[in-house]
């Protein structure tokens, strides 16, 4: 029922206080003062009425001193008017430690999910040979192909090409380098290139995590015959395991070189040069841009051919993009050189095309 004046539903009941006599009892309209669940709920009202889950009633007696004046409304359809807004306040107000502690649960699980599930699409990505080889030449003081280094390109289904800045450093971090080395290393292996390779210095970028790796060391071996193995360290922070040289002697022992790296910067000590055999060491492109205009760039770069020559090591300088760099780096002694004065990176066909043994 609804009440005449206000619309609104009302309670009534009536009880039978004589054989003709029948008294029948409106109620106020009343509201919760609690709630247990968002449209569920429990509620005394008057201190006899009982409201349980689902607005069912779940005790409904009305009992008066008498026992013969006892009423139930077992029959009676109670209708209430619930504030939504009031409900949830309270609901969240009486809850919010819970909701909180619920929150940062569901938001840790998210994470090691979702962490977890980009790990494993990578390892997959990187299996499948979606990241493939391109080649970067390495050429000589007459502009001959001598070399390569081996980078990494990721190509999406639709041929776009992610640059390496965009996925290596994720790579490393999840320590996921001695898959990508290896997937980098087979595929090379299987290319046509190895039929035309004999003699040509093929460099793959390296950590110390790859150089313990049994997978790494059998891809080199197979790779190894075929061309001029060089495994370069491209460390971001300094060799910790102990033996980590004789590591590389047992590389060297079956014919695989080493060269470091990007050597002035980073974690490339001088020490490096005497605690560990190298046998080729790549001058870094920070020297190589300012060699044409910051005389103190030339030299460090003096030093460091001077050096090398005294170690027996080949000298190679990275990211030459000028003439006038090649010049100045010739007339310091280098003759070999790497960047995109000479070439940019290719595909392995695209290097086929050009490279002549």
């Amino acid at each position: 029922m609804k009440n005449s004046l206000t619309g609104k539903p009302k309670l009534s009941y009536t009880v039978q206080v004589s054989p003709t006599t029948y008294l029948k009892v409106d109620l106020k309209p009343f509201r919760f003062n609690a709630i247990d669940d968002i449209g569920y709920g429990y509620i005394t009202l008057l201190g006899v009425v009982d409201i349980g889950d689902n607005n069912n009633l779940l005790r409904n007696s009305l009992l008066s001193n008498q026992d013969e004046y006892q009423f139930t409304l077992d029959d009676v359809e109670l209708y209430a008017i619930i504030n939504l807004t009031l409900a949830i306040k309270d609901f969240f107000s009486e809850r919010y430690v819970y909701l909180l502690q619920l929150f940062i649960f569901c938001a840790t699980c998210t994470y090691f999910v979702s962490s977890y599930i980009k790990k494993v699409w990578v390892v997959h990505c990187i299996r499948k040979d979606r990241v493939r080889p391109y080649l970067q030449p390495i050429v000589n003081e007459l502009g001959y192909i001598v070399g390569a280094e081996v980078l990494a390109r990721w190509i999406t289904n639709k041929g776009e090409t992610i640059a390496p800045y965009l996925f290596i450093p994720y790579v490393e971090k999840k320590k996921l380098t001695p898959q990508l080395t290896q997937s980098l290393m087979k595929q090379i292996y299987q290319s046509p290139l190895m039929l035309q390779s004999q003699g040509l210095k093929l460099s793959f970028n390296l950590t110390e995590y790859c150089l313990f790796d049994d997978n790494i060391y059998k891809a080199s071996l197979q790779l190894a015959p075929h061309c001029k193995l060089i495994l370069e360290f491209t460390e971001s922070t300094p060799f910790s395991h102990p033996d980590v040289a004789e590591r590389m002697a047992h590389y060297h022992n079956n014919g695989i070189y080493f060269a470091l790296d990007d050597y002035g910067t980073g974690y490339s000590a001088p020490h490096y040069l005497t605690d560990y055999q190298f046998d080729y060491l790549k001058i870094d492109h920070s020297f190589v841009d300012q060699i044409d205009h910051n005389p103190r760039s030339i030299h460090v770069v003096e030093c460091l051919v001077l050096l090398a020559q005294k170690l027996h090591f080949t000298v190679i300088a990275e990211g030459v993009e000028t003439r006038k760099q090649m010049k100045i780096l010739e007339q310091c002694g280098i003759k070999r050189y790497q960047g995109f004065y000479f070439y940019k990176p290719m595909s392995v066909k695209s290097f086929m095309d050009i490279y002549r043994p």
